[in-house]
């Protein structure tokens, strides 16, 4: 949600989000906690970044799928996670963002990312 909330321009949004987690990163690990400060500063792995600027040039519904389905390979459920946080940001402007299913993606290669 921080990153789709950088991305959309709801930064009043992300903010008050970034103030609600900050208090709370000592309840996750060491990891989550860097990665949840990267992400309120807009910082993304680059399959996300890919899916967020394609989004934004109004890139065909295909070609998101395909980089969803890449941010959806991301660690073990980061990926998934990241494209709930932005679905859920995304929903209420009504602009489509495609989930993957989770059973459709490639199985070739180990998992990337680092959950």
């Amino acid at each position: 949600m921080l990153l789709g909330l950088r991305a959309t321009g709801g930064e009043q949004a992300r903010a008050a989000l970034d103030r609600e987690v900050t208090p709370l990163l000592g309840r996750t690990t060491a990891l989550s906690a860097t990665l949840l400060r990267h992400a309120a500063a807009g910082y993304a792995v680059p399959p996300l970044v890919a899916l967020l600027r394609t989004w934004h040039a109004g890139a065909g519904e295909h070609e998101q799928a395909a980089l969803a389905v890449e941010v959806a390979a991301v660690g073990h459920t980061s990926g998934a996670a990241l494209l709930l946080g932005l679905a859920a940001v995304l929903a209420p402007r009504h602009t489509p963002l495609p989930i993957p299913d989770p059973a459709a993606a490639p199985a070739d290669g180990p998992p990337r990312g680092t959950s």
